[in-house]
């Protein structure tokens, strides 16, 4: 991957993943269906404020572990904050979803505010992409 180089604007953050995405894709040979490039060509978000509080509170989020309290706390903070700035950012409000999901189920906060408050995010985020439901898991946070 040497001799790879940009020199743009900031602002060309998701444009560069795109590109460097392809080029890897590329080197790889491997094959791309038109739902990957899709996915792979689609900005999650036209603010880089709210992208950058998303990865923030990313970073705080661990799947494979249970979060603590303050993290998880902190995270939710920073994904109301981005959704707050775009609110149709799709994996901000993915990533939401998650954050509720793990305080309640690793049981940081077991009380139905916690858990409804999991369902309103996920409901966001099918409003926002209402056939990203055929991709998902069967099981919603209310049948659990």
């Amino acid at each position: 991957m040497s001799g790879w180089q940009y020199d743009r604007d900031f602002n060309d953050l998701f444009a560069i993943q795109s590109e460097i995405a392809q080029k890897i894709a590329g080197q790889l040979h491997a094959k791309i269906s038109a739902a990957e490039k899709l996915a792979i060509e689609r900005k999650p978000t036209g603010d880089l404020l709210a992208f950058e509080l998303y990865s923030r509170a990313i970073s705080l989020t661990p799947i494979s572990r249970a979060p603590g309290a303050d993290s998880g706390l902190q995270a939710i903070d920073l994904l109301n904050a981005a959704v707050a700035r775009d609110p149709s950012f799709f994996e901000a409000y993915c990533a939401l979803a998650l954050s509720h999901d793990q305080i309640y189920f690793f049981g940081l906060d077991h009380t139905p505010a916690r858990l409804a408050s999991a369902e309103a995010a996920v409901q966001e985020a099918f409003r926002i992409r209402p056939n990203a439901a055929r991709n998902a898991p069967r099981a919603s946070v209310s049948s659990l």
